[in-house]
């Protein structure tokens, strides 16, 4: 939790400081869905596959070459695109991990890649 208040206070900084632009770093490494799992809670990771089906409320597979994990997108984070499971998309976010339930990712940032 520490870390995720951290995290989004530096996107709240960030921002301030680059008025005009919200959007995530360039710097971050893509991780695979099958890496995730041993990743600890609130690392920041960016997934670079498909969103294959919808599977809970803001819930929904994401699937790449390695596999599949469930990832959380608020509605807001999808910022009025259009996705389908054609669609290559970029999510940016944190690992999601909480006591008797199956690990996810909670996105903060959806992109279409070009």
């Amino acid at each position: 939790m520490k870390k995720r208040v951290i995290f989004l206070l530096a996107i709240f900084l960030s921002s301030t400081l680059f008025a005009g632009f919200s959007g995530p770093r360039v710097d971050m490494k893509v991780t695979n869905a099958n890496e995730v799992e041993s990743l600890g809670d609130d690392t920041e990771v960016l997934l670079e596959g498909y969103l294959i089906n919808q599977v809970g409320n803001e819930k929904y597979t994401f699937k790449d070459d390695s596999g599949k994990i469930i990832v959380e997108i608020d509605q807001k984070d999808f910022r009025n695109l259009t996705i389908t499971p054609q669609d290559k998309v970029k999510l940016y976010g944190e690992v999601d991990k909480e006591l008797m339930e199956d690990t996810k990712v909670d996105v903060d940032y959806v992109e279409i890649v070009k």
